[in-house]
């Protein structure tokens, strides 16, 4: 009996030196989230101001290239054609901010593959992922494209502003920050869009730029 009751107390002593821990996990992911969900909304803001309207209209290729400045990715407002930004990209190898360029082709990875590649299936927190459509089907998109910034993916969780309103079937105050599954990302934009290839920035010689909702 004593030795059960000693083995009682050794488990609870266990359990309370790891409780701390798995807290601390749990607060570390939670300040990731805000400090991504932060870092996009500046982003954005800062790229609204210096494209001196009140919104973006839909220039997702405006808007990407601002926000890829603003997040010192590049150095400049480069490529602003939502259409053309995959490809422009894929042909370098590094940025003018000196992040290195790693494309994923929609002829070798579909949406979802590439961005589960990307963050070894949810389990790898990945920041900063340009994903390039080459139609739409609205009429302004049939001619220009789409192009999407991903912040960040953290937990499996895709975290992006849209340069409208309307994002996965609901309406959002445009500039907020959208999460949803990868496999949810991939289900909306397949409906509409015809996916061309996803650029990931995330290998580079300084720190991440991390983003926020």
């Amino acid at each position: 009996m004593r030795r059960f009751f000693a083995l009682v107390l050794t488990l609870a002593a266990l359990l309370g030196c790891f409780a701390p821990t798995v807290y601390g996990a749990t607060s570390e992911k939670d300040g990731k989230i805000k400090d991504l969900k932060a870092s996009a909304k500046m982003s954005y803001a800062r790229s609204l101001a210096a494209f001196g309207e009140e919104s973006f209209h839909g220039f997702c290729g405006k808007m990407v290239s601002l926000q890829l400045k603003y997040l010192g990715i590049t150095k400049r407002q480069e490529s602003n054609d939502g259409r053309d930004q995959f490809d422009y990209y894929a042909a370098k190898q590094k940025t003018s901010g000196g992040y290195y360029i790693t494309p994923y082709y929609a002829t070798d990875y579909s949406l979802e593959e590439a961005l589960n590649q990307i963050s070894r299936y949810g389990t790898k927190d990945v920041y900063n992922i340009l994903v390039g459509f080459q139609w739409t089907n609205s009429e302004v998109g049939a001619l220009y494209g789409h192009v999407v910034l991903i912040n960040g993916i953290i937990d499996g969780r895709v975290y992006f502003v849209e340069g409208f309103r309307l994002s996965l079937g609901r309406v959002w105050e445009e500039g907020a920050v959208i999460n949803c599954s990868i496999r949810d990302f991939d289900r909306y934009y397949s409906r509409w869009a015809q996916y061309e290839g996803c650029i990931y920035f995330g290998a580079q010689e300084f720190s991440d730029s991390c983003v926020e909702h």
